[in-house]
């Protein structure tokens, strides 16, 4: 099984590499967009400038990422609207289908950077509840312009792996920030 799902994983990435163009391209359109809500670093920290500066690239190439590859340069569907949660769990693990779990996979993924990120970037997002609130009414916008200018399938379990996915992104971050905080405290005794 993980033979199989790693084939059909190179797949994707065969069929996305013409899409790098576009992720970039919009990359610098989310890095303007950022830098211009960005507030001006605080005096006491202009060590993490260029910190900020990095992060800030990092969460616009994964947005960029997100955006191309669930909206962008799709051929029409039926604009379908899945709403029964837990429908593509079952059809993967019961049918054994390999492409579908990837699918999650993927979805699961692809938010992780941004859970991760976001609290980097924003103070405000420093707080669960924000993350996963932004992460849940962007998943939410994905999913109504698949279903409704029939790009895709609206499906409630694609908004709960991206909600899963940035849960763990953002659970990496707190652990992340809580080892740096206690080397810190350790270095300064």
């Amino acid at each position: 099984m993980i033979r199989e799902l790693w084939s059909c994983f190179w797949a994707y990435v065969s069929i996305s590499y013409p899409r790098l163009i576009w992720v970039l391209l919009f990359a610098s359109v989310f890095w303007l967009i950022f830098w211009g809500v960005q507030r001006k670093v605080p005096a006491g920290q202009q060590e993490s400038k260029g910190r900020a500066i990095l992060y800030r690239g990092l969460l616009s190439f994964s947005c960029s990422f997100i955006y191309v590859m669930t909206l962008f340069g799709r051929c029409r569907d039926t604009g379908e609207f899945r709403l029964t949660p837990f429908v593509s769990y079952r059809m993967a693990f019961q049918d054994k289908n390999i492409e579908l779990l990837l699918q999650i996979l993927v979805n699961v993924a692809m938010y992780i950077p941004v859970g991760m990120l976001l609290p980097c970037c924003f103070r405000v997002f420093q707080k669960a509840r924000y993350t996963l609130l932004a992460v849940f009414f962007c998943s939410l916008c994905i999913e109504l312009s698949q279903g409704l200018f029939q790009m895709g399938i609206f499906e409630t379990d694609d908004i709960m792996d991206n909600l899963l996915g940035a849960t763990i992104g953002f659970l990496l971050y707190k652990i992340i920030r809580f080892l740096r905080e206690r080397v810190k405290r350790f270095n300064c005794l």
